[in-house]
């Protein structure tokens, strides 16, 4: 059997005007980024195993290839990591804060029945070498005004902070294989599995939290009820900070509505404090998500701490598609129909058309009249007809 005619699974062609609209929503992202300091740059497609070889992602849904040295490659999975290596060796020595910014598609192998994406495209921000509330709340700042640009419908975002369930989980006398099936059915929200595999480990305040955990979302009454099940220096410091960032962006007033999730427990586990997702209700997964991974830059031989977040560009273009005012590439302005022997003509009536700010195409049609028809079709107002040095016909479509 020949695959000739089809894209792989979890793959797609993008055409037309979805092209058209996802180019102007990267473009306008860009100009939002641009004009606060952040800097494009491009990783590989391809990366060396090494540079995923860890506890972040699953082997067995990596892209893996072998180049002609017998070494292992895999199509990046993330972006983070890539721009991670990047910092720490080319942009080592460059001034912190290191403000940059990617548009990139990321490869994951899922299983085909899941019917997920395996090629994503991602558009995101990265703040490298300043760790700050200042730097949290632009990062915060500038994710919320991405998503209230484009979600005409509002959205939901989502706080947290990965340091109040890793304090919680590390007094857990537990192997690492149960502490994974933990943290899966928190973030699931998947109470009675939660329950079940709790049941099997020694009740204490520890494991009453854990429980409730799912159940920690709202709005402030949520640091309330966390501090009432347990708490510690530790916690109740990660509470507090967290608890100030809330009161922070509730004051800035942005479109959408703000949510303390302490039950977010991402699986990527560079992700040292602060995270955040954000939703619309055009779709079920997160759109954004972000975090601070401050440790994750050493593993690459260079300490700083960062903090960024991704946006999954096809999901928003799903969502700009949903409003009836989605940007569609305009019509020509103008057809041209060249008669024979006058070619060199109409290149030079197209270039000056051009000139003047119109957008012009050839007919490459050999009548007239299914030149007049193919204007029509495309929706193309005006057809001028070369037939000699000058144009003796300028016609207007009706």
């Amino acid at each position: 059997m020949k695959y000739n005619l089809i894209t792989p699974e979890g793959t797609k062609d993008v055409i037309l005007d979805e092209c058209f609209m996802r180019r102007d929503i990267e473009y306008t992202i860009r100009k939002m980024l641009l004009r606060s300091g952040y800097r494009e740059v491009i990783t590989p497609e391809i990366e060396f195993y090494d540079v995923f070889n860890s506890d972040y992602f699953a082997q067995e849904n990596l892209y893996k290839l072998f180049d002609q040295k017998g070494r292992i490659l895999v199509l990046r999975p993330d972006s983070t990591m890539p721009i991670a290596r990047l910092a720490a060796t080319r942009l080592k020595d460059a001034p912190v804060p290191l403000r940059l910014f990617y548009i990139q598609n990321i490869f994951v192998n899922n299983p085909p029945h899941l019917g997920k994406s395996n090629r994503i495209s991602q558009m995101g921000a990265e703040l490298i070498g300043v760790k700050s509330k200042m730097a949290d709340i632009e990062m915060l700042v500038s994710a919320m005004e991405t998503l209230g640009t484009f979600c005409k419908n509002g959205f939901n975002f989502e706080i947290s902070d990965v340091g109040y369930y890793n304090a919680l989980i590390a007094k857990l006398d537990i192997d690492e294989r149960r502490k994974e099936k933990i943290r899966r059915n928190i973030e699931q929200k998947n109470y009675p599995s939660l329950n079940t595999l709790l049941d099997t480990i020694e009740q204490n305040a520890i494991t009453d939290t854990l429980r409730e955990l799912p159940k920690l979302f709202g709005g402030k009454e949520v640091f309330e009820k966390a501090r009432s099940l347990y708490t510690n220096d530790e916690i109740n410091s990660v509470l507090s900070e967290l608890e100030m960032m809330y009161n922070t962006l509730k004051s800035i007033h942005f479109p959408g509505k703000l949510t303390v999730d302490l039950g977010m427990v991402t699986r990527l586990d560079y992700y040292t404090g602060l995270v955040f997702k954000g939703y619309a209700p055009e779709v079920g997964d997160a759109l954004l998500f972000g975090g601070r991974y401050d440790k994750l830059l050493s593993e690459f031989g260079y300490d700083a701490p960062a903090i960024g977040y991704a946006i999954n560009m096809d999901s928003l273009v799903r969502i700009v598609a949903s409003n009836l005012n989605y940007p569609k590439q305009p019509a020509s302005d103008c057809l041209i129909y060249v008669e024979k022997g006058f070619e060199l003509a109409a290149l030079k009536t197209a270039a000056d058309l051009k000139k003047s700010g119109k957008r012009v195409e050839f007919a490459l049609l050999d009548d007239v009249a299914d030149a007049q028809k193919l204007a029509k079709i495309k929706n193309i107002k005006n057809m001028t007809i070369v037939t000699g040095p000058r144009n003796e016909n300028d016609s207007e479509m009706n």
